[in-house]
């Protein structure tokens, strides 16, 4: 085996626990391509997730979205439900900032603003500062995951938050090597591969309750 590599296969799952974090970490240095969806649920783009000297690169590659001046915040959970998005909760805070105090949330984006085309269309890139693709908790990655949440063009009548009208789930994943024998039976469906792919944030016991693993074919 040459170095540097790290073998999975038929390994004690305590090993493969104990390897999970370091495994994140490697693997959260390559970027991560997010899908958008709209309020419909339908997909209109993505964004590409990489790390930044000082923070996250985001670049956004987006369609169908209503022309005019949008924000972009990183929320708290790794969740899209449609049609309101309000289960992505609020802006990633790992500090507990708000709004109303000195301190912006770390999922806010300084000084920006994401503004649609008249084809709906947008593509553009920007530094997320305050957040990061590590193991820390500004990681993007923390506690299951964040998301990537765009607002529609805020209307300066009104006192009540844009609505959300686009969403995108961040969360990282790793492939995890294991004997046919640990496939999932027929009360789990899984097409029955040698290797599955398992959410970082789930032991490396995978699959476990309320987390199917996907097939990597």
């Amino acid at each position: 085996m040459k170095p540097g590599k790290v073998a999975f296969g038929l390994v004690a799952a305590s090993s493969l626990i104990s390897l999970a974090p370091s495994i994140a970490l490697a693997a959260a240095v390559k970027p991560v391509v997010v899908e958008i969806k709209n309020a419909q649920g339908e997909n209109i783009g993505t964004a590409t997730l990489s790390e930044a000297a000082h923070g996250v690169r985001i670049k956004l590659d987006i369609k169908k979205l209503p022309p005019g001046e949008h924000s972009l915040h990183i929320h708290q959970v790794a969740k899209c439900e449609v049609p309101d998005f309000k289960s992505a909760g609020p802006h990633f805070s790992p500090m507990g900032h708000e709004h109303d105090s000195n301190m912006a949330p770390a999922g806010d984006i300084p000084n920006f603003s994401l503004f649609v085309s008249k084809e709906g269309t947008a593509n553009v890139t920007v530094v997320a500062p305050n957040v990061t693709m590590g193991s820390d908790d500004h990681s993007v990655f923390s506690n299951g995951g964040t998301a990537i949440v765009i607002h529609a063009v805020n209307d300066p009548s009104s006192t009540a938050a844009p609505a959300r009208i686009a969403c995108g789930v961040i969360q990282l994943e790793f492939f995890v090597t294991r004997p046919r024998r640990s496939c999932p039976t027929a009360t789990r469906p899984l097409l029955c591969t040698t290797q599955v792919i398992c959410p970082v944030t789930v032991s490396a016991t995978c699959p476990a309750p309320g987390r199917p693993c996907r097939s990597s074919a």
